[in-house]
Parts: C-alpha cells; structure tokens; sequence
C-alpha cells in the first residue's frame, strides 16, 4: 500500500516559489573562459604522456636553465619534471602581466635580464587571423603570427647546434602556442554587423 505524501510534511512542495532563487541561480550562465591556464596546463600534460623517455629528459635539461625555473617549483609545489613541464606551458600568457617584459608600441623596452634572447611579450605570437568565411584580408591587416612563430620556435628546438639559451626559451612557447593552435578563437577572424573585423574571432 503506498502512503500518500502529504505537502504539510514538505515545506518546499508547498512554497515552491520560496526556492524559485536558487533554481535561477543555477540556470545563470557562467563565464565563458574558452581557453585558460588550465587548458594548456591539461595539452602539456597529454603531451608529456605521448612523449619518449629521451624527449622527456631533453625538455627536463631545457627547463631546468630557463631564467623562471624557481617560479614554476613555486606555482607548480613540486620539482618533479612533469609538473614543471606542465606549469611551463601557461608562462608565454603570465609574461603579459610581468613588469620584466614590455610590448612594443605601448611601453618602453625593459633591460635584458640573464638567460633571455629578448624582453619583449611577443602578444601576436598567440593569434593568426584566418576569415571564417574565406575572403581575403586587407594588405598589412594581419600582423598576427602563431603559424609562423610555432614553425620557427619548433625549428629552434629541433636544432641540437643552435644556442642552448634560444632552445630553453622556444620550449615554454613550443608547448604553448601548440595548445593555442587547437583554440578555434585563436585562428579566425569574421566581419561584424558593421562590416568591421572583429578580434581574432572574439
């Protein structure tokens, strides 16, 4: 025999509308954050898991003579080489906010500090500007450059001849640009309601 409920016994069945709040609460839509630290930290560490037992020992030596080696450990709580690989991948967005570096155009060049090629932000390396509807852009537009930078920052890396100091810095960009190049918003471009183009597809 199935006993009855009875809505005295369930204050929410009864004022419903007292809870309505809550509900909404939870229907509201969250920042949307389409890529972040914690997608590139997640390719890093896929890459790591494909990655041969020599690969991993190189890219080990090669972070380990990177200038913020010590701010990794910090940020990461562990020496261990996977852990540092993977906070390596989110440094080329951290040095956007970092007073050592300057971005061209906007700020005054900063001084070369030890085990830098240069001091500069390099903010259009994350980018390429590719029209979703496959028109041409206007001459001089596109000054974005993750598709040549990630060759030749891929290509610094592969050269066992070149100067370790160039390799230590193209790895942390390698593993980065690498997670951006899987980011649809970092690759397209579109005209907006006003026949102006927008940001990288923003």
């Amino acid at each position: 025999m199935t006993t009855p409920i009875s809505i005295a016994d369930h204050p929410f069945l009864a004022r419903p509308w007292r809870h309505l709040w809550l509900c909404l609460l939870f229907a509201l839509p969250g920042m949307a954050l389409a890529w972040n630290a914690t997608g590139h930290r997640l390719v890093a560490d896929i890459a790591w898991q494909q990655m041969s037992e020599p690969a991993k020992a190189a890219a080990t030596q090669l972070l380990a003579a990177h200038p913020d080696i010590e701010r990794w450990h910090d940020k990461a709580k562990s020496t261990q080489p996977r852990a540092v690989f993977v906070e390596a991948s989110t440094w080329p967005d951290e040095i956007r906010n970092d007073a050592r570096f300057y971005t061209p155009g906007k700020e005054a060049p900063t001084p070369l500090l030890p085990g830098f090629p240069d001091m500069e932000r390099h903010t259009s390396w994350h980018t390429v500007l590719r029209p979703i509807d496959g028109s041409t852009l206007p001459p001089g537009y596109n000054t974005n450059q993750l598709d040549k930078q990630l060759v030749r920052q891929l290509s610094i890396l592969d050269d066992a001849s070149a100067k370790p100091l160039l390799r230590t810095y193209a790895l942390p960009w390698v593993i980065h640009l690498l997670g951006d190049s899987h980011q649809p918003l970092h690759l397209s471009v579109r005209l907006d309601a006003n026949g102006d183009w927008d940001r990288v597809g923003h």
